[in-house]
């Protein structure tokens, strides 16, 4: 993440971080029919997709990072940010990863998620706790180290 932040001051760019979480609208992308060169060009494998605009309301964390873009550098922001753009940081191979089908979620992260979801909804909890209590396989599995 730093190096997307250097690399944006690099080319001009004034950045500016979220000092508390904010719910913000925002304009994101969907894409699909995504493939990849056969080879690589200067050391990257370039994505080719279909995109979609979306229009959503997204809760940012406190220092996600925002490109202003009443700056003379805007238009940079828009080359190198809008996936569209043929040298965009997407087109030149350096989101790869959103691409990628993930298999799992690592339990710290998911334990919170799990936490966070029964606080919102008392019934879920109930089920959960009821599980635990009726399935030994189950409670083992959850049990913390």
């Amino acid at each position: 993440m730093e190096y997307g932040n250097r690399c944006l001051k690099a080319h001009g760019l004034s950045l500016q971080y979220l000092n508390s979480a904010q719910t913000l609208e925002a304009e994101t992308y969907r894409f699909k029919d995504v493939k990849w060169a056969r080879s690589s060009f200067e050391g990257r494998v370039l994505p080719s997709y279909q995109q979609s605009l979306v229009n959503e309301t997204i809760l940012f964390p406190k220092g996600s990072v925002i490109v202003p873009m009443n700056q003379e550098a805007a238009r940079t922001a828009v080359y190198l940010l809008e996936p569209g753009s043929p040298d965009s940081f997407v087109a030149w191979g350096f989101f790869n990863a959103i691409f990628e089908q993930k298999e799992y979620g690592e339990a710290y992260v998911v334990e919170k998620l799990a936490r966070e979801m029964m606080e919102k909804d008392p019934k879920l909890r109930q089920e959960f706790e009821a599980r635990l209590a009726a399935d030994p396989g189950f409670a083992k599995m959850c049990e913390r180290d």
